[in-house]
């Protein structure tokens, strides 16, 4: 029975260091395998150092009295836009009522054949039982010509880090 305690509370405290290393250093993301949603700072090109997000979220539409178990979307879940300098996202997210969903631009990384552009979700105000159908809408810009992945990460809230949600390779003529 004594070696049966000490290896399960060996597991626990195993799964609790590597949930911290996770966390503290913001690596891949255990559910998603995905990139982290921070980068190294580099020095950008001075059209990506005026990039702005600008976003609104719709409503608490089809309310639904459930527990919020964060999962990720699918595909049908987000279409997007581009113009000659912008990209529009549109994302339907089903995520609990009483929440104030923020977006806001986490990390912009130049690479070779692309930009990155991590985009984070946050909740900043409360979690309940009950869900809701939100529209999100994004713009993007201004951008260059050129190739983007966006990376959509959400929601976040409090100690529960944001997801991948969303990622797609977006040119830009």
């Amino acid at each position: 029975m004594k070696n049966k305690t000490i290896i399960i509370l060996t597991i626990i405290l195993a799964v609790l260091i590597v949930a911290a290393v996770i966390y503290f250093k913001k690596g891949p993301s255990i559910f998603t395998g995905g990139p982290s949603p921070t980068g190294p700072s580099v020095s950008l090109p001075a059209e990506l150092t005026s990039l702005k997000l600008n976003y609104q979220v719709a409503g608490c539409d089809n309310k639904q009295e459930k527990k919020y178990v964060p999962n990720l979307s699918g595909p049908e879940n987000f279409s997007y836009s581009t113009s000659a300098k912008a990209i529009d996202l549109t994302q339907k997210l089903n995520y609990v009522c009483c929440a104030k969903i923020e977006a806001a631009i986490d990390s912009v990384e130049e690479r070779p054949d692309f930009t990155l552009i991590n985009i984070k979700e946050k909740n900043t105000k409360d979690v309940c039982e009950c869900l809701c159908d939100y529209k999100v809408e994004m713009e993007i810009g201004p951008l260059a010509k050129g190739n983007y992945l966006i990376h959509l990460w959400g929601v976040e809230f409090e100690n529960q880090p944001a997801l991948l949600l969303w990622g797609q390779n977006i040119p830009i003529q």
